[in-house]
């Protein structure tokens, strides 16, 4: 025995005596894809289970590992099967953790195995390329064997000679028909043929396939057997879910209904779309779908023919296999499920319709104010629902206790909203999401504030009193216009259904003015909702004095009335064209200190807020005279000139 095939055998080996210890390596041949059981006999020699391994070496290429069957390390035979080695070449074995019984110089006859193209079974084609878990499937290719090993029907093997591998997931394609109890025949002639077997589990998605043949191993794949599917991965066949029906089989083009498919072979992660729009998944079970349809979508088709599924992802094909030009045309817009990514096969009826006579409509929505919190909705429209459980309303993801309901009309109620747009959905079970009858989809509701009153309805010039608006949707308001002038809010007084503020005073507009409210969402006008009227403005009752001196300084008490009720107001008293300086403000009017003036009548005038006040029963009018305190001499004579 050359040195060559020596070296590697003895690796590992304890020689402890003169005896002959010897290997028998058998088959001599095997697939370059792995999968062959190589069988060493062992003889003079024991196995140390816990190092034991056995690999194929070769000078020149990668090491192949032989993995070993963990069955019965105590006798004097071990199995293992060879894994990938891609290429052809000559390979020794290499074995760690045997011992020699006694000392001896180990033999090996013909200790070579060869991975050989020639003994390498290879894959050309599956047929059909695709298909639901449970048929049965036929695979043509170099089968290089003409009969099966022993099989038990009894015994549900989690290997065998035909796999499907799919990320990860292994597929078992069982070469026994269990109910006729027999084997898939097997046809071959001059070593190429065809085998059949019927793919078992559930699993869905794109596989590779390979058979093993006894004492040869593991197949190859032929280039041109490969299909690619549409996630542009490369298969050789494709399981798919199937659908059974669809109900209901029409409904409203705004969507919003309950759709049950049936069918095999359902799974997580699963889609839904009907007619290109997705629809929400809410229950999956291997023979059932419920999701909830969306929107009747610009991307759909109604009246065009639409393509049901009959075989295959959509994928490109490298053989001339048609794929998707299989596709059947059909008037309706289709129910299309996939999971794992792969559409389902439409074995019934796959068909939805999105129909104007299934949907409801609305075609006008207005509201009231019920109560300090409360507000009822009413709907008018066609196709809305007799059952008050039937008729689902929700006004910004918020709830409307449907109270009445028919065909035609709806009442419900729900808490006030502030003022805004917001989108209604009425739902109709079974027929789905009504839309705008005025055409879109959309329904929206406008909560525009209403004013129901203002206290006091009527106020002087003057401005700067309190008045107070009623109503509701007041909230977020945050400026209030009496004509073009702000009044102030008082955001602590204010709220969804009152607003406090201060009144501003009269700009030269008409008495009669428009009331405005502004939020964020936009401006509301109440039209000649507020009246300015003069004769509540103050006016002056009396004057202290009605003349004094053109020196000045004297002390004028002016009386005005309901004047506390104006106390911090901008005041100006004016006495001819000269202001006059206010010593004193009281409830009843004010104290000003006359100025020097020339000898005259001067008008008197009080402006409140830049209004001027008028008079009642009096003459708002100041005497300046030239008084005299004293003479010099006191007396003379009549005859003299003095």
């Amino acid at each position: 025995m050359n040195s060559l095939l020596q070296a590697p055998l003895m690796s590992g080996l304890l020689f402890l005596s003169v005896s002959l210890a010897k290997v028998i390596m058998e088959p001599k041949y095997g697939s370059i894809c792995g999968g062959t059981w190589i069988t060493l006999t062992l003889d003079g020699l024991s196995v140390n289970e816990s190092e034991l391994n056995v690999a194929l070496v070769n000078p020149v290429l990668p090491t192949v590992l032989c993995d070993i069957e963990p069955l019965s390390f105590h006798l004097p035979v071990i199995k293992c099967q060879t894994r990938s080695a891609h290429l052809e070449g000559l390979y020794h074995p290499q074995l760690n953790g045997l011992t020699a019984h006694v000392p001896s110089q180990l033999r090996c006859d013909d200790c070579a195995f060869q991975f050989s193209i020639k003994h390498t079974p290879v894959l050309y084609h599956v047929d059909p390329p695709c298909g639901v878990p449970g048929n049965v499937i036929q695979i043509y290719g170099q089968i290089l064997a003409s009969k099966y090993e022993t099989y038990d029907f009894d015994v549900d093997f989690i290997d065998g000679p035909v796999i499907l591998k799919a990320d990860g997931w292994i597929t078992i394609c069982s070469l026994a028909d269990k109910q006729k109890r027999s084997m898939y025949p097997i046809q071959t002639s001059h070593g190429l043929g065809t085998l059949r077997c019927r793919v078992e589990g559930n699993y869905i998605g794109s596989h590779n396939v390979s058979f093993s043949v006894s004492n040869k191993g593991r197949s190859l794949v032929d280039k041109d057997a490969w299909l690619i599917s549409a996630k542009e991965q490369l298969f050789l066949y494709q399981t798919f879910p199937e659908i059974f029906s669809v109900s209901p089989p029409a409904g409203s083009l705004g969507g919003g209904m309950l759709v049950t498919i049936t069918g095999d072979f359902f799974d997580t992660p699963a889609t839904v779309t009907i007619a290109g729009t997705p629809c929400p998944i809410n229950y999956v079970s291997p023979q059932m779908i419920t999701c909830t349809a969306g929107a009747a979508g610009e991307n759909r088709r109604p009246n065009g023919p639409q393509p049901a599924r009959v075989v295959c992802d959509g994928g490109v094909f490298i053989s001339p296999i048609f794929g998707d030009m299989l596709a059947t045309p059909n008037d309706f817009t289709q129910v299309v499920v996939a999971v794992n990514d792969i559409p389902a096969n439409c074995s019934g009826s796959c068909t939805f319709q999105y129909l104007l006579e299934s949907t409801p409509l609305v075609s006008n929505l207005d509201y009231s104010v019920d109560d300090a919190v409360h507000m009822l909705i009413h709907l008018v429209g066609s196709g809305l629902a007799a059952d008050l459980k039937s008729l689902l309303v929700e006004v910004n993801q918020q709830d409307c206790k449907v109270l009445v309901s028919n065909h035609s009309n709806a009442l419900c109620r729900m808490p006030l909203l502030p003022a805004g747009l917001y989108t209604v959905t009425v739902l109709v079970r079974p027929y789905g999401l009504a839309v705008n009858a005025s055409g879109g989809a959309d329904i929206f509701l406008r909560i525009v504030p209403i004013l129901t009153a203002i206290e006091p309805p009527v106020a002087s010039e003057i401005g700067g009193l309190p008045v107070i608006l009623t109503g509701s949707g007041f909230d977020g308001i945050k400026l209030v216009l009496f004509g073009l002038q702000p009044c102030p809010v008082n955001a602590n007084t204010s709220n969804a259904t009152i607003i406090e503020c201060t009144l501003p005073v009269r700009r030269g507009e008409d008495h009669t003015v428009h009331v405005m409210v502004v939020s964020e969402h936009g401006s509301t006008l109440f039209a000649n909702a507020f009246t300015y009227d003069s004769s509540l403005n103050p006016v002056i009752t009396s004057l202290s004095r009605n003349s004094t001196s053109i020196v000045g300084g004297q002390t004028l008490d002016i009386g005005i009335s309901s004047f506390a009720n104006y106390a911090g107001f901008d005041v100006k008293v004016i006495i001819g064209e000269s202001v006059v300086e206010i010593q004193e403000q009281t409830h009843h009017g004010l104290s000003v200190a006359l100025p020097s003036l020339t000898r005259g009548l001067y008008n008197l005038s009080v402006f409140l807020n830049n209004i001027p006040l008028g008079t009642k029963g009096m003459e708002p009018f100041i005497q300046y005279s030239t008084e005299a305190f004293g003479m010099e001499p006191c007396c003379g004579s009549l005859l003299v000139q003095l």
